[in-house]
C-alpha cells in the first residue's frame, strides 16, 4: 500500500514522503533524490521493483524540495536528522539507505552520523567532493557566494518577502510526456526516412 506522509520535525519542518509498505516488510528501503527533484524521482523504480513484495520503500522530499517547503536552515544535519526521524516514526530503526547524486551523497553522511540506523548503503552516482575536477572544482570555491545570497534571501523573508511557492514537480508525469513526445517524434522521423511503398 502506497501512502503520502508528513513527519514533523523538533523545528517545526513538515517533511512530505511517500511510504510502499507492504502488509509484513523484512525492512525498509530509503530512497533520496537528487539536486533540483523530489521524491516522484522513485516513480518507476517503485511501480516495477520486485522488493515492493517484502520491503517497506521510503521516499523522502528533502527540506526546501517537492511537498517540504521549508525557509529556515537546511543541510546535511538536518536532512540526515529527519531520515532518522521518519524512520522511526515509522517503526524502524535501521534501513538501508540509497541516493542518487546528492541524495548519494546524504546517503553517505546519514551512515556516518547515524550509524546504527543504517544496514547497507545503495549509491547511484554520487558525488565526493575530491571527485571534482576543473569548473566544478572551481565552483566550489565560490561556496561563501551561496551563504551570502542564502543570508539575503533569508533576510527578505524575515521582513515578508518570500519567492512565491511553486506546484511540486510530478516527475512521472513528466517522463511520461517526454516518452510520448520523444516516440512520436521517432516515429515521424522512421516515416519519413523509411517511407511505406
Amino acid at each position: 500500500m502506497d501512502a503520502a506522509r508528513v513527519w514533523v520535525a523538533p523545528d517545526g519542518a513538515s517533511i512530505a514522503y511517500r511510504h510502499w509498505r507492504p502488509s509484513n516488510p523484512r525492512g525498509a528501503l530509503v530512497l533520496l533524490h537528487g539536486v533540483a527533484s523530489n521524491s516522484t524521482r522513485w516513480w518507476e523504480f517503485v511501480a516495477d521493483t520486485s522488493l515492493k513484495g517484502s520491503w517497506s520503500l521510503i521516499r523522502i522530499d528533502r527540506r526546501g524540495q517537492g511537498g517540504s517547503v521549508w525557509r529556515g536552515a537546511t543541510g546535511l544535519r538536518e536532512w540526515c536528522d529527519d531520515i532518522a526521524g521518519i524512520l522511526d516514526a515509522e517503526g524502524f530503526s535501521r534501513a538501508v539507505v540509497g541516493g542518487h547524486c546528492l541524495g548519494a551523497n546524504i546517503a553517505v553522511e546519514f551512515a556516518a552520523r547515524h550509524p546504527v540506523c543504517i544496514s547497507g548503503l545503495v549509491l547511484i552516482e554520487p558525488l565526493p567532493r575530491d571527485s571534482l575536477i576543473g569548473a566544478m572544482r572551481r565552483t566550489v570555491r565560490l561556496k561563501w557566494l551561496l551563504f551570502v545570497l542564502s543570508g539575503i534571501a533569508r533576510a527578505l523573508n524575515a521582513v515578508g518577502i518570500y519567492r512565491r511557492r511553486l506546484r511540486p514537480l510530478d516527475l512521472e508525469k513528466l517522463d511520461r510526456k517526454t516518452r510520448a513526445a520523444m516516440r512520436e517524434t521517432m516515429e515521424g522521423w522512421i516515416a519519413r526516412r523509411f517511407p511505406k511503398p
